[in-house]
C-alpha cells in the first residue's frame, strides 16, 4: 500500500515525479516511493478503467492504491501477473465494495490467490 500525500503539502507544480491515488497521476511532487515497471491496484476511488494500471518509471503512490508484486523475484513472473492482472481489471473492479466510490481492502486483495 501506499502512503498518504496531500497536493496542499507535498505537491509542487514543478515536481520531477506525479502521485497516483486511486485512479490516474493527480499531481507533481519531488520524492517518490515505487520505480520500475509496477502493477497499481486502486484501493479507493475505483473506476473500471484504470483500477489496474502498469505504470513505468518512478513515481509515488498514495494511500489509495496497491502495487502488486510476484512472490518469486524474477522479473518475468512479475510481468506475468501484471498483464494477468491487468486483462482481468474487469473483474478486480467487481471485488470493490460501496456505492459511490468503490473500495476494495486489504483483506480481500491478500486473499487473491488466483482470478477465476
Amino acid at each position: 500500500q501506499g502512503k498518504d500525500i496531500s497536493k496542499d503539502r507535498d505537491g509542487d507544480e514543478n515536481g520531477e515525479y506525479y502521485a497516483y491515488g486511486g485512479g490516474d497521476r493527480a499531481y507533481k511532487i519531488n520524492k517518490y516511493n515505487r520505480e520500475g515497471l509496477t502493477c497499481k491496484v486502486t484501493r479507493r476511488g475505483m473506476s473500471k478503467h484504470n483500477c489496474v494500471m502498469l505504470i513505468n518509471g518512478k513515481y509515488w503512490l498514495t494511500d489509495s492504491g496497491y502495487t502488486i508484486n510476484s512472490l518469486d523475484t524474477n522479473e518475468l513472473t512479475d510481468k506475468y501477473l501484471f498483464y494477468f492482472l491487468l486483462a482481468n481489471k474487469s473483474r478486480i473492479y467487481e471485488l470493490g465494495r460501496g456505492a459511490a466510490q468503490k473500495c476494495i481492502n486489504t483483506e480481500i486483495i491478500n486473499k487473491i490467490k488466483r482470478i477465476s
